[in-house]
Order: C-alpha cells, then structure tokens, then sequence
C-alpha cells in the first residue's frame, strides 16, 4: 500500500496530461470539477483492505468512505501540486506522501 501511494503521486507528478487522458480525470487546466466516483478500482482496492481488517478502530469511517478519503486526499492533493513552482513540487510531493499514507495507516490498523 505504502508504495502503491508513493508510486501513484510520483507517476501522477510525472506524467499529469497522460494520467489524466487514461483514467478520464479533469484535466489540469479545465475549469470543471474533479470527479471521483465509488466504482473507481482503485477505491474499490482500498474497501476490500479495509474491510478485511480484524478489529477496526472503534471511531473508523466505514470501509467505503474510508476508501473514499484516502483515494481522493491522495488524487486531490497531487492534483493541487500540479499548480506549485517546480522547486517546491519534490518537497511537497514527499510531505504528502508521508501524511496520506499516514492516513491510509490509521484506517487500516485494529485496536490492540
């Protein structure tokens, strides 16, 4: 999962105008909204781990918003670092790595 998010910041970063022609997201530069639907794969991916946890912290969102918030925090966020200075674009890009797959950790841990 950790490199599954580092890998699809870095490619997204990397490769914005392509990204967005394969997976039919709003490209940078339109002025419409960006969209995320629940049918997604990778949202998809994300429930399924969820849900499989043994013991999900009692104050958890459900396995589906859960998914939900990871995937378009991640999506989101790289989107918005399109925008940024290319200088500022690495450092940024490493610091949201970090807190999404933070995130991503603290929906998927049982209680102890």
């Amino acid at each position: 999962m950790d490199a599954w998010l580092s890998d699809a910041v870095r490619v997204h970063l990397d490769h914005a105008e392509l990204h967005d022609v394969l997976y039919g997201h709003t490209p940078i530069n339109a002025s419409t909204e960006i969209e995320v639907s629940p049918t997604n794969a990778h949202v998809e991916a994300f429930r399924h781990l969820i849900a499989e946890r043994p013991d999900p912290p009692a104050d958890a969102p459900t396995p589906a918003m859960a998914a939900l918030l990871i995937y378009s925090a991640r999506y989101g966020a790289t989107h918005a670092l399109l925008h940024y200075e290319a200088e500022d674009v690495d450092r940024l890009a490493e610091e949201l790595i970090a807190d999404i797959t933070d995130l991503a950790h603290r929906y998927l841990r049982a209680e102890a």
